[in-house]
């Protein structure tokens, strides 16, 4: 028969037990979400294109027909959409993208960001009125306008420019060239010289007072922008881009 002290000793046990099968749950759970972070969001960002280009400007009073300061573009877009299986009728009140930086930087040249400009007919400008430091804002409206950083508070754009500048001059007295990337060839640069990796920040937040937060990282330039001349690449598997509340 068990004494009054055994069976103390039992129930000890048992509860310890509990409370050990209880922080393990627990535990798991809050792995899970460090893994996979909010499952069921209001918006969900579905896509992030990348376009890479060479372009130049031109200087003044030079001696040859074409005399550029060469410069690789990379404009990224990220496409949020709203997601039709969480009924809830929050809006999108805001999407920054913070922390803004270069964790690898290019073997060669600077690198600048920019915000969109606002001529319709050429979505960014390399000028300093539109250069960033580590901050983009979009805010969310009835309608989306990547020139004025509105965001459709229903889903839409956002997008950011990360340029490589200070690559070297391209001259020469052909009236025809192709501005593109093969104007590098001419200065010996290499694509892997430009490969750079770019971290920042995504945060979205809801009319409901909600914030949800991710860090994306992105490899650039998006291809062989030396050899292909323009390169272009969208990312649908954005599972590394994991959105928690905050």
């Amino acid at each position: 028969m068990l004494t009054e002290k055994n069976k103390n000793t039992i129930k000890r046990v048992v509860l310890v037990g509990i409370f050990l099968i209880i922080f393990m749950a627990i535990g798991t759970i809050m792995l899970k979400y460090e893994v996979e972070g909010e499952k069921n969001k209001p918006f969900n960002l579905t896509k992030i294109s990348l376009v890479s280009t060479v372009t130049g400007i031109h200087k003044d009073n030079a001696d040859q027909y074409w005399n550029l300061d060469l410069i690789q573009n990379n404009d990224l877009y990220l496409n949020f959409e709203k997601n039709n299986i969480n009924l809830n009728d929050a809006l999108i009140k805001r999407i920054s993208l913070e922390n803004i930086d270069v964790i690898k930087q290019p073997k060669i040249g600077d690198v600048k960001f920019y915000k969109t400009s606002n001529n319709i007919s050429n979505i960014y400008e390399n000028k300093e009125e539109n250069s960033i430091v580590d901050k983009i804002e979009y805010t969310g409206e009835t309608q989306s306008n990547l020139e004025d950083l509105k965001i459709g508070n229903q889903g839409g754009i956002v997008g950011i420019r990360c340029s490589i500048q200070n690559l070297g001059e391209y001259a020469s007295n052909n009236t025809e060239i192709r501005v593109d990337g093969s104007l590098l060839k001419g200065k010996n640069i290499t694509t892997e010289e430009l490969n750079m990796e770019l971290s920042f920040d995504i945060i979205l937040e809801l009319t409901t007072g909600i914030k949800y937060k991710a860090k994306a990282k992105i490899d650039l330039p998006c291809g062989n922008i030396v050899e292909e001349g323009i390169c272009k690449k969208e990312i649908t598997d954005l599972k590394n881009i994991v959105f928690k509340r905050f």
